[in-house]
């Protein structure tokens, strides 16, 4: 049972009604991008994967601090030149919550744009990244399961835009589904055949390790036969 918020609750239910996702102009990155991670989230949500909010909660917050100084600047009772110090303040303020905004999206998010909760206990989280070079037509998704605070090697997912937008700039949900469940499946495979590979290489050290030890022991022996041989024949 999800513990969002009313408006996490209401952001989960618009997305989960959403069905199209179409974009106007398909040589704008930026747009583009916006798009394909809204449909993830959609596609998160249909398999009853939900959102964590509190990232999206203190941006919210930020901005709107951000955004009250412009509006108190605007409202206040005096005009300039005799509001001078409150514009400046205001000004300030802004560009120092804007600041803080950019520097959060970029030290803490990191491109993430979703993140959950897959236990009760909150000991796994999955984490959604994205990003997408301007003019380019490659969509890097990563994903990202941490468990108990330890990050697993992220799995790096990238996607053809041509694959999953027609001409029309409507986004294809059913192929980009497909896309990243064959990419986790064959990521993880991956995973499990090196892990395997690591295993037998250190099985084959250790099966070499013992042979010589073996090697050294049948020489060893022998060489003390011949030493106990030779003093019984100097002692007749």
């Amino acid at each position: 049972v999800s513990t969002q918020s009313t408006w996490g609750f209401q952001f989960q239910l618009a997305m989960s009604q959403k069905e199209e996702f179409k974009i106007g102009n398909r040589y704008n990155s930026y747009a583009i991008k916006d798009t394909v991670d809204e449909a993830f989230i959609h596609i998160m949500e249909h398999k009853g994967i939900h959102q964590e909010m509190s990232s999206v909660y203190i941006k919210l917050l930020i901005g709107f601090i951000m955004i009250a100084f412009p509006a108190y600047s605007f409202y206040y009772r005096d005009h300039y030149p005799s509001n001078y110090k409150s514009i400046v303040v205001c000004t300030v303020g802004y560009i120092i919550f804007s600041g803080i905004y950019s520097l959060y999206e970029w030290l803490v998010e990191k491109n993430m744009f979703f993140r959950s909760y897959l236990d009760d206990l909150h000991k796994k989280t999955l984490v959604l990244r994205s990003a997408m070079e301007e003019y380019q037509s490659i969509y890097n998704l990563t994903v990202e399961e941490i468990v108990l605070g330890a990050a697993k090697e992220p799995m790096k997912i990238p996607i053809e835009i041509g694959q999953i937008f027609d001409s029309e700039g409507v986004l294809n949900l059913a192929s980009l589904k497909e896309i990243y469940e064959q990419s986790i499946k064959k990521a993880r495979k991956g995973k499990d055949g090196a892990k395997k590979d690591n295993a037998a290489t250190t099985q084959e050290k250790s099966e070499g390790k013992g042979k010589k030890k073996d090697k050294q022991y049948c020489w060893s022996h022998l060489t003390t036969q011949s030493i106990h041989i030779l003093l019984s024949l100097i002692h007749i």
